[in-house]
């Protein structure tokens, strides 16, 4: 063969026969010959091109030491410095000793034709490598066969070519099973839902058959060998694809093809398809056995679905959306204050639409509390239950897409049960605050009409005061607190005393109004008045048409075409009661002082004889301010004069302010410090001029500040205690929503337990002598119960998280260290022990823990490892017992085979214990650690038991063992040994 084209031809017709086809099972054999007839002439054209594959590179290696040579002697010569034709002559000389060596012909041709020496080389060495190949092909094709198409273990048996898959197809049987688990409501008696779950049983049972085959395949992978597929993948793939396999083959990039239904695929991308049909499978089964243990139920308790069978038709899920928004149309925001017959008549109508809109607003919440029960795991029975109780007859079935989502049916229409869950959700979001509304105006209006006083007072129409109406009126009746008694005449007197008691009686009641407006008001998610907050509100500013809430969700009263905020009316009164308390406090002083000086003659004639100078002062003024334009000395006088008066004023005011440690509320302190600035604001309009006071009007605004800083510090620190103590009380109230329907997960025990911490954090920083702190120390004692009960919970929750974490740890370093067994005693009981470690910590988990549940599939697989982990303990433990039993009976062989003569008992006994320590080598299992070993000792000792019988026969055959001729009892004989420790 010198012709290197034909001989690449030749190999590549060969290399094309390194396949297998199966449309004809009982060619198998024929093809085999051909695929070894196919590797001899293979390695024949190997042979013939080896040798001179030795001698093309054996030349190429002598070409490059020449040139290294070569260029050793050019850098010996620029060290000698040699230079002109002593540098040729020495390298002449050189060259020629190197030619002498190697060949100097050789040598010129060889650098000459170097490139396509090279060339062949490589052609020559790439076709050794093709050959290689196509060997390595027909070797493996015919390992393959042997062990899957040969023999009793055939995998093209009859069984296996019953069936064909293809991929398109096993997708499409995959998608058809899931659809097919479901749960039809049409028809619920017994013996139905019976052949619905068998049904459901034969498709999940069909899926996990498909996903155990695609486990087998994918574990069947062995990244050891070369194309990293084994037997066990051949026998995999025919368990899949049956008959639809037709042939096995190589690409051209030397990669196994599989023919399936004469469609080509790589073997790589198979294997992939198939891992993501059984990840597939994997997800469908869950949600498959959910839906198999509904049924379960369902016919364990058939009762649980009799809302489906009520006589009134409920929404359906497509429905959901436009019921909500027309209920929501049709609900009122408005509660209009009539007489009694007509507002009895629109409550009868609006409690109508409220029962329409609470219903349907129960039963969505009935669903987000199941879901919000469940925590991370909302799909449950109760969950479904609850839908069924929204929708009851507009569900048709229950089942599965071809993804394993669980879905609900409305005969041919369906959707995922998280989408429904989402529409419930956001349905029950959208109603709440118009839920609450129309409750709260419902409820409000039926507690009015049990008061005919306040519906009579409602439709009485009285003249309506606006803000601005209430502020003249508490200045008008300011100006009467403030009259100036007339001490001279005591009927006058008496008059204005009248006057400021009827005064002090409107203030009280004005104050008794507010007071209960500002207590009764409630505010939450909306903003809440009571009946007598209406009460409050009616006397304060008169006729009330209506209540209602706006778009915004505020609560707002209309006084007869005039709307006011609920917060607005609320804000105002609460500005008020200061002003209000300062008259109220102010008038009491006054009324004091009236009625003392009618009891007293002798003080009236005092305060008269004081009114008179202060009205003779007065007097003086007057005409010092005309006389101002007829002499400045006057006009100083009076100046002085006046500022005099404005200091006793100020001395006045600021003797009704007592101590403030004596204080018994805030507002006290606020009328305290708005006296305060006020007598500074009027000291200080007195100028530094000539004969002015301001001297004394400094040292006493000097004074006032003093006090005023001491007042301003006391407010301050009531004002922070009542800020903290109001801002703990709305910490509490989130506390308390947010565990109030456990188990929960740790997450939220702990923003529980954070809000109950920063409330107590800031009840113990409110001062012990404010105001507040006496309430502040009760709450302070609950809130500490509080936050010890949700910290115990939170630590509860973080220490089954944590065991669930190191559970799943132990697991995963369980199944680690026993991967690509065989593996010791030692290994399999430290994954024992970590599976057992795992286990417990489950085990440990409370009921009314929220993992509880979830945890339980997980904790079954772990018991279900457990299990498998010990059994392969057990066939170790026993296989190294076996191998140890075996090892000791040989040992007592070789110690019969040293001692001679022998005797017929002796050798007898040798033989005896060589058949049970073969019988224990045989009996051990494949897969442990000592089977190869034992195997391979198996066969010596089996070797050994032969030499001993003829040895034995030998010997029985003599007349005597001790007899001259029987020299086979005298003389040891050889027993091949093996290094067997383990």
């Amino acid at each position: 063969m010198n012709n290197l084209d034909e001989i690449l031809d030749k190999t590549l017709k060969l290399g094309s026969l390194m396949s297998l086809d199966f449309h004809n099972p009982d060619g198998i054999e024929k093809q085999l010959i051909l695929i070894s007839e196919t590797i001899l002439d293979l390695h024949h054209i190997k042979g013939e091109l080896e040798p001179t594959l030795k001698k093309l590179e054996d030349e190429i290696a002598r070409i490059d030491a020449i040139r290294l040579a070569k260029g050793v002697v050019a850098i010996g010569l620029i060290l000698l410095g040699q230079k002109g034709s002593d540098d040729d002559n020495i390298f002449s000389q050189i060259g020629s000793e190197i030619a002498l060596e190697i060949g100097e012909n050789f040598l010129d041709e060889a650098i000459h034709d170097e490139n396509h020496l090279r060339q062949v080389k490589k052609t020559f060495a790439d076709l050794v490598q093709t050959i290689d190949i196509f060997i390595e092909q027909g070797t493996w094709l015919k390992e393959i066969s042997s062990q899957c198409f040969l023999g009793s273990d055939n995998v093209l048996s009859v069984e296996i070519q019953k069936h064909s898959q293809t991929l398109p197809s096993l997708a499409t049987q995959i998608s058809k099973l899931s659809f097919s688990i479901r749960l039809d409501f049409g028809l619920l008696q017994t013996e139905i839902i019976k052949e619905n779950a068998a049904s459901v049983k034969l498709a999940l049972d069909q899926l996990i058959k498909i996903k155990n085959k695609f486990n087998s395949l994918s574990s069947s992978v062995d990244n050891t060998s070369f194309w990293g597929i084994s037997n066990h993948t051949i026998k995999s793939l025919f368990l899949i694809f049956g008959s639809a396999i037709t042939r096995i083959e190589f690409n051209n990039k030397n990669e196994v093809t599989i023919y399936i239904e004469n469609q080509q695929h790589r073997l790589l991308d198979i294997i992939k398809q198939c891992e993501e049909h059984e990840q597939k499978i994997n997800s469908i089964i869950a949600p498959a056995k959910f839906i198999q243990n509904f049924i379960n139920t369902c016919i364990n308790n058939k009762d649980i679905l009799k809302c489906i069978f009520e006589e009134e038709p409920k929404i359906s899920i497509e429905q959901l959306h436009a019921k909500v928004a027309d209920v929501i149309q049709t609900a009122e925001r408005r509660l209009n204050f009539d007489s009694l017959p007509v507002m009895q008549q629109n409550l009868n109508r609006m409690s109508h639409v409220h029962v329409q809109l609470k219903n349907l607003y129960t039963q969505l919440n009935i669903v987000t509390k199941k879901i919000n029960k469940q925590g991370n795991n909302p799909l449950n029975f109760d969950v479904i239950t609850a839908l069924l109780g929204v929708f009851g007859k507009s569900i048709t079935a229950l089942g599965l897409d071809d993804n394993g989502v669980i879905i609900l049916y409305n005969n041919s229409l369906y959707e995922s049960v998280t989408s429904v869950i989402n529409k419930c959700i956001s349905s029950k979001q959208i109603l709440e605050q118009p839920t609450l509304q129309l409750t709260y105006l419902v409820s409000f209006g039926k507690e009015c009409t049990q008061h005919p006083r306040l519906i009579d007072a409602l439709e009485e129409v009285n003249s309506n005061k606006t803000v601005k109406d209430i502020k003249n009126d508490i200045k008008t009746k300011s100006r009467t607190i403030k009259t100036t008694f007339n001490f001279a005449n005591k009927t006058v007197m008496l008059h204005q005393l009248e006057q400021i008691q009827d005064v002090q009686k409107d203030l009280i009641l004005i104050s008794k109004n507010v007071n209960n407006i500002i207590n009764t008001v409630e505010i939450g998610k909306i903003t809440y008045i009571k009946s007598t907050t209406l009460e409050n509100i009616l006397a304060l500013f008169g006729s009330i048409s209506a209540l209602e809430f706006s778009q915004k969700n505020e609560l707002f009263i209309d006084f007869n075409h005039k709307s006011e905020k609920v917060l607005d009316i609320l804000k105002f009164c609460q500005q008020l009661k200061p002003k209000i308390e300062s008259l109220i406090q102010e008038g009491e002083v006054k009324i004091k002082e009236a009625q003392e000086c009618l009891k007293n003659p002798a003080l009236m004639k005092q305060r008269h004889h004081q009114q008179r100078r202060k009205h003779i002062q007065i007097k003086t003024a007057i005409t010092a301010s005309i006389l101002i334009l007829i002499t400045p000395g006057v006009w100083f006088g009076w100046k002085r004069f006046s500022q005099e008066q404005l200091l006793w004023n100020v001395q006045t005011l600021m003797s009704t302010i007592s101590d403030v440690k004596q204080a018994q509320d805030i507002n006290e302190i606020r009328l305290m410090r708005d006296k305060i600035k006020q007598a500074i604001v009027s000291l200080e309009k007195i100028p530094n001029s000539f004969a002015s006071a301001y001297p004394a009007a400094q040292q006493d605004i000097s004074k006032f500040r003093v006090q005023l800083d001491t007042v301003e510090k006391r407010l301050q620190i009531e004002e922070d205690a009542a800020t903290k103590f109001e801002s703990t009380k709305q910490l509490a109230i989130e506390a308390s929503i947010l565990v109030q329907n456990p188990p929960l997960p740790a997450t939220v025990w702990n923003e529980a337990s954070t809000k109950w911490q920063e409330a107590i954090s800031i009840l113990e920083s409110i001062p012990e002598d404010s105001f507040v702190a006496v309430e502040a120390k009760t709450k302070l004692e609950q809130y500490r119960n509080n936050y010890a009960v949700v910290s115990a919970r939170l630590s509860d929750e973080i220490q089954v998280s944590d065991s669930i974490e190191n559970a799943k740890k132990l697991s995963w370093e369980a199944v680690k260290i026993t991967q690509k067994p065989p593996h010791s005693n030692t290994t399999w009981k430290q994954s024992r022990d970590k599976l057992e470690q795992a286990i417990n910590l489950l085990e440990r988990i409370p009921k009314n823990s929220p993992f509880y549940a979830q945890e339980q599939d997980r904790l079954q697989q772990y018991k279900s490892n457990y299990t498998i982990i010990n059994q392969r303990l057990i066939i170790e433990e026993t296989a190294v017992s076996k191998y140890k039993q075996a090892q000791n009976l040989a040992k007592q062989v070789e110690k019969i085979a040293q001692n001679t003569p022998y005797t017929l008992a002796r050798l007898r006994d040798a033989m005896v214990k060589l058949k049970q320590a073969i019988k224990f080598l045989n009996s051990i299992p494949p897969g442990t650690t000592v089977s190869e070993k034992a195997n391979e000792i198996a066969q010596i000792y089996s070797r050994n038991y032969n030499t001993i019988y003829t040895r034995f026969q030998a010997i029985s055959t003599c007349s005597s063992p001790q007899s001259i001729d029987c020299s086979d009892a005298n003389y040891s004989f050889y027993l091949e040994s093996i290094d067997s420790s383990l």
